[in-house]
């Protein structure tokens, strides 16, 4: 099977900012020996991509309870010898892996050709602004620039997630002329065992 294209995946997570917040939230935490098994929608596409030819990179990153953003940026230019300049290459971050896009996209020329950017329940922090963030928080006024690094920008995000708010979106939405707002009601934050419409959006780019 010929190769259709290679998606990279990054994660979500959480991060502070300082060791403080982190403990404050780690003291709110309840701890479950049992948790019930549940599958994610991120192995649910990696199983429909790689059978259609996609070859999947997935970056796990570093310390994702308590991230940190230059780490999560040195380990995301690792992908960059394993990108084809032949093939489509799809980014998809999930997250605070959309948060690390964001910030990064717009700070940075990407290392390697993009064909589309997903972004999956991202969020917004002003610089010095904790909520979940720490050094992921972006300077919001060079989002334009994401325009500069992809010809497509897609952004899903439900109006009833409890951890992102749909908002932020919204206002990525604004500020990138070409980005698509995929809106969704009933999701939450996105723990589901598939996603058919990412899968879709992907296969149609």
């Amino acid at each position: 099977m010929a190769k259709q294209g290679q998606l990279v995946f990054i994660h979500g997570g959480d991060s502070f900012l300082s060791n403080e917040a982190f403990y404050e939230y780690l003291r709110a935490q309840t701890y479950e020996p049992h948790p019930a098994p549940y599958q994610r929608w991120r192995d649910w596409l990696e199983i429909q991509l790689e059978a259609e030819g996609y070859e999947w990179l997935y970056l796990a990153m570093p310390n994702k309870q308590n991230a940190d953003y230059e780490a999560w940026k040195i380990w995301f230019e690792k992908v960059v010898p394993y990108i084809e300049t032949d093939t489509p290459t799809h980014v998809v971050g999930y997250s605070l892996g959309a948060c690390f896009l964001l910030r990064y996209l717009t700070e940075n020329q990407s290392p390697f050709q993009i064909e589309a950017v997903h972004l999956v329940a991202p969020a917004l922090a002003e610089e010095g602004v904790d909520g979940g963030l720490g050094s992921f928080a972006i300077n919001t006024s060079i989002l334009d620039t994401l325009d500069q690094k992809t010809s497509q920008v897609h952004l899903y995000h439900s109006t009833d997630d409890p951890i992102c708010p749909y908002t932020h979106s919204e206002q990525v939405a604004t500020a990138v002329p070409s980005a698509l707002l995929h809106t969704f009601t009933d999701r939450g934050h996105f723990f589901q065992p598939e996603f058919p419409e990412l899968l879709a959006q992907i296969q149609n780019d």
